[in-house]
């Protein structure tokens, strides 16, 4: 699974957001995406190579965690790919706030903000 989901984007607070993915192999897959710690419904997949959508809910002013990743049925069994999970931060911004934004294109790590 990959993405080229641009996190340095500041999206419209209270719309939906499309995070285009895609994915490899003939296999059916599970695709599972994660907002802020709130798993969405899943969607199984066939296809390979080409680009997916996934319409993220709506959310306020904020920014959100977005963790994706695969599954597959494999011989009976449920099977995570070895592919790493897809992490990035989604900003929705609403102009009106004045609250500021903070994002990071990086999942560890520290942060000085003095």
């Amino acid at each position: 699974m990959t993405s080229n989901f641009n996190e340095s984007y500041a999206y419209t607070a209270n719309e939906t957001v499309n995070f285009v993915y895609s994915t490899t192999g003939s296999i059916s897959k599970t695709v599972h995406v994660i907002l802020d710690g709130t798993a969405l419904p899943t969607v199984t997949s066939d296809s390979a190579g080409t680009n997916i959508p996934y319409q993220l809910p709506a959310k306020p002013h904020g920014t959100y965690l977005l963790e994706a990743y695969l599954t597959a049925n494999a011989g009976g069994k449920e099977l995570e790919t070895p592919i790493p999970h897809i992490y990035k931060d989604v900003m929705y911004v609403d102009e009106k706030s004045t609250t500021p934004l903070l994002g990071c294109a990086y999942r560890y790590g520290q942060i000085d903000v003095t």
